[in-house]
């Protein structure tokens, strides 16, 4: 098609609830919360294992879905029937609203569970890539104030992941580059053992931040347990320096890994996973929908500045 855009139609996601209810009915009412397990599908996962103690953290299948593992049928023209894996994790038995109001533990255990599922999708037949994202608040896109993600494996790479494969096949050292210039700019904003948060160089939102590992590491799925300790720490750290200078902002967040299956080399050598996470601060307007371009108020430089300050 002319515009080269991918869009997937999900007529269920429209029927997905929204929760706005008060303080004092929200744990009778909210799917999520512990004691209303039977109001979503059966887990996938959970923490911890042992099925007598109470859950932490849950994986269940979407009951909303974007895509689902359905048998395709012949394409039409450019379409064809969005084939994949939809889950959600619920990340807290309590009502939680921000990842900074749980035990740093059991947000470290979420990170491992996370890890296990995305290893799971990487051994289904026909799933190419997959990802974890956030919604957190309204503005992010979230339906649900309770604290979740969602993981989405598909059956196609995505054009951010195409274009990004495409670059790192001209320039295999890309990321190296990428981190040495934060290093350089002054825009590293916490470290934690061998994985860095840095200020994207290109922010499409002013505070806009990545986590990646230092060294290649192209599989989150596959990642050492060290890194997605350092992970689960990191998050907490750039979300509270980013809420200390904009309190309340809503964001979002995903990972970028690299594709399953057999591709070019330098992408299995030279790929480093990354998590964007991108504060909602203004909202795209006609110009970035038009251009694909954006308008950001504050240099990568002046964003490092004001995060820095704010001790960890």
């Amino acid at each position: 098609m002319l515009s080269g855009r991918t869009v997937v139609v999900a007529p269920k996601r429209a029927d997905r609830p929204r929760d706005h209810m008060p303080a004092s009915t929200r744990s009778n009412s909210c799917h999520f919360c512990a004691g209303n397990e039977a109001r979503t599908p059966p887990h996938i996962l959970r923490i911890p294992k042992e099925e007598h103690l109470p859950w932490q953290a849950r994986i269940i299948p979407n009951r909303y879905p974007a895509v689902e593992l359905l048998k395709q049928l012949s394409s039409e023209l450019s379409t064809r029937p969005a084939y994949g894996v939809h889950d959600v994790i619920i990340e807290s038995r309590d009502h939680l609203r921000c990842i900074l109001e749980g035990d740093e533990a059991i947000w470290r255990d979420v990170w491992k569970l996370i890890q296990q599922r995305l290893a799971m999708l990487h051994e289904i037949d026909g799933i190419q890539w997959a990802t974890i994202f956030k919604n957190s608040g309204p503005t992010a896109g979230a339906s649900l104030e309770h604290l979740h993600s969602q993981i989405v494996g598909l059956d196609f790479i995505p054009p951010a992941i195409e274009l990004k494969m495409a670059s790192l096949v001209k320039n295999p050292q890309s990321f190296h580059q990428l981190i040495a210039h934060a290093e350089k700019k002054d825009c590293v904003i916490a470290r934690a053992h061998d994985v860095i948060a840095i200020l994207s160089p290109v922010p499409r939102q002013p505070f806009e931040t990545w986590i990646l590992p230092c060294e290649p590491d192209p599989f989150f799925s596959l990642t050492a347990s060290s890194k997605a300790d350092a992970i689960a720490n990191l998050t907490r750290t750039v979300i509270a320096k980013i809420r200390s200078v904009l309190p309340q902002v809503d964001y979002n967040w995903w990972l970028h890994q690299a594709p399953f299956g057999n591709h070019h080399s330098v992408i299995k050598t030279h790929w480093h996973w990354h998590l964007e996470i991108l504060p909602r601060i203004a909202p795209l307007a006609g110009f970035e929908l038009g251009t694909g371009c954006h308008i950001n108020t504050l240099s990568p430089e002046d964003a490092a500045q004001q995060l820095k300050h704010v001790p960890d």
